[in-house]
């Protein structure tokens, strides 16, 4: 068993959304040993989720969200990471996007293919409401002649913290320094 403080630290950073309880006086039966407050959470958590208040709450969750939804082609949930100003350079090297309309734009032809994305965060480094992290990622596609082919990279983003403690892109630069 993972003390509290490993799954704070290891845990929670690589699930979106993910949050952590600990219910006093319980152990490893906690459905047993206290299903009042347990479901009082589990409501409270779905409450949130329904009204949208699950979005990433460091830095590193952006990535693990932002897979999620690309890779289920939730367009809705892909923009929603970013925030209403945020600048993109696209992954051609020559577009940028700025504002959620031009972004909504170009992810709605991307998501239109057969995609997967994966990234993983190398390094987040944190000062108040700012972040920079750099992740490398892998773009698997399928050509119209059928054959799938990645495409990868190390990505900057500049991420930043809202008022409501949410994450979201402020500058996105899926080719790093290229």
């Amino acid at each position: 068993m993972e003390r509290v403080e490993t799954l704070q630290a290891e845990l929670l950073p690589r699930i979106a959304g993910a949050r952590l309880h600990v219910l006093p006086g319980t152990g490893h039966l906690s459905p047993l040993e206290a299903p009042s407050a347990l479901a009082a959470i589990i409501r409270q958590f779905v409450a949130e989720l329904e009204h949208g208040v699950g979005l990433p709450s460091t830095p590193e969750q952006v990535p693990v969200a932002f897979d999620a939804n690309f890779n289920a082609g939730d367009i809705d949930g892909v923009i929603g990471l970013f925030s209403d100003n945020a600048t993109m350079r696209m992954a051609d090297g020559e577009s940028v996007a700025t504002g959620i309309h031009e972004l909504r734009r170009q992810f709605s032809a991307l998501l239109a293919g057969d995609a997967h994305l994966h990234n993983k965060v190398r390094l987040s480094l944190v000062s108040e409401d700012v972040a920079l992290v750099l992740l490398d990622w892998t773009l698997t596609r399928r050509l119209p002649d059928g054959r799938d082919i990645d495409e990868r990279g190390t990505a900057t983003q500049v991420m930043a913290r809202g008022g409501d403690g949410s994450w979201k892109l402020r500058i996105s630069n899926p080719l790093g320094t290229r």
